[in-house]
């Protein structure tokens, strides 16, 4: 999904390092929660690196995201770098 700043249009992969540090000083996550968080946002990074028109389209790109690894034979055991837990 795109957010437009001015005539630009950005992913939402720059707001991530954003995300994950309001998190950790706004709300005092613990390391481990950061960890998780950043473990998600590299799993979906091929999603949220596309610029993405409508909530609709996102929402599809992470649903065949999700589902990509089942299709595949991998089941929930993947891991976001390709292997298998």
């Amino acid at each position: 999904m795109t957010y437009e700043h001015g005539e630009q249009f950005t992913t939402l992969a720059c707001h991530v390092e954003r995300f994950t540090k309001e998190c950790q000083f706004l709300k005092g996550v613990s390391p481990a929660t950061l960890g998780w968080c950043e473990s998600s946002f590299k799993a979906f990074a091929p999603v949220l690196q596309r610029p993405l028109k409508s909530t609709a389209e996102i929402k599809a790109a992470v649903i065949e995201r999700i589902m990509r690894p089942q299709t595949q034979g991998r089941g929930w055991g993947a891991r976001a770098d390709g292997g298998v837990v």
